[in-house]
């Protein structure tokens, strides 16, 4: 009885129960990194900021470059290893990626093989930045894009061994070779493969593989710069590649992001050397820059 009358006595004076508490907002960030060469180096300069600034991501995707440095920050997302990233990247040169000179570029030529350098060095390279070999050992889930060279479309990796897809992910078509990649099985139980190339020939900026990953915040570092934005600068071979990808690009919508919110921080400006996105003269000042930029649009997202 006790029990009714105070209810009667709560609704006689008017009371309302307290409200249920509202639980806070948990943020998922996803970091989508694009390709474009050399500038890699300001995407861990500018990964190295977003870290120390608190952004903790919860998936990492990548294409070419950036599926190289989503591959590193993956296997440990702190900031200690985004720095160690940046690091590496502000005493990487060309030969750690390409190789040797003129004289073996020639000789590809001349041999008529399907690129101009060998994927080799760079195979080296992962052996040293990464210690796991497969994308279930990774501390987050990382999304890579290739290009399928047999059906001409953007295939997305999450699974299985890692260094091969990092380096279709990587091979720009004439300059490394097509890697082949699991596809199937055939009727009488062998692999099938297929031949892929970097995922920047379909989808440069690969904002679509993070949906998957269920992120409320999507955090694009793009060192794709686009043609007409005064950021273009054609010096190479490779500029003028990735530059018709990046006009390519720009023809094909965002997907639908339904209330996620899009982080673009443009590192596409970034100073690069003389010989353009095949130039690492200059990858310390792109480290540089892009921490400067990774810093900017972390404040930014807080509103300071």
């Amino acid at each position: 009885m006790a029990m009714w009358s105070a209810v009667r006595e709560s609704v006689r004076v008017g009371r309302r129960a307290p409200a249920p508490p509202v639980a806070p907002v948990v943020r998922r960030h996803v970091v989508v990194l694009s390709g474009g060469g050399a500038r890699g180096a300001a995407q861990a300069g500018a990964l190295a900021a977003l870290l120390a600034a608190g952004i903790d991501p919860v998936g990492i995707v990548g294409c070419s470059v950036g599926a190289l440095n989503g591959a590193y920050l993956a296997v440990d997302p702190t900031p200690a290893r985004a720095e160690e990233l940046a690091a590496r990247w502000a005493g990487l040169r060309r030969g750690d990626v390409f190789g040797g000179g003129r004289l073996s570029t020639w000789r590809n030529v001349v041999a008529r093989r399907p690129a101009l350098f060998s994927e080799e060095p760079l195979r080296r390279l992962l052996a040293d930045w990464l210690p796991v070999d497969d994308f279930d050992d990774l501390a987050v889930p990382l999304r890579v894009v290739t290009t399928s060279l047999t059906s001409g479309r953007a295939v997305y990796h999450g699974t299985g061994p890692l260094t091969d897809v990092l380096l279709a992910s990587a091979a720009l078509p004439g300059l490394f070779p097509p890697v082949h990649l699991p596809a199937g099985y055939d009727a009488d139980g062998t692999v099938r493969t297929e031949q892929h190339v970097d995922g920047g020939v379909t989808d440069l900026v690969p904002v679509a593989g993070a949906l998957e990953l269920a992120p409320t915040d999507i955090w694009l570092l793009d060192v794709a710069a686009h043609p007409g934005t005064g950021a273009w600068r054609v010096r190479s071979a490779l500029d003028v590649l990735v530059a018709s990808l990046a006009a390519s690009m720009r023809c094909r919508p965002l997907p639908r992001l339904d209330g996620t919110v899009l982080h673009h921080v443009e590192l596409g400006a970034a100073p690069d050397g003389p010989g353009g996105l095949m130039d690492f003269t200059r990858t310390a000042d792109l480290v540089e820059a892009g921490r400067a930029a990774g810093a900017a649009a972390a404040l930014s997202a807080r509103g300071v």
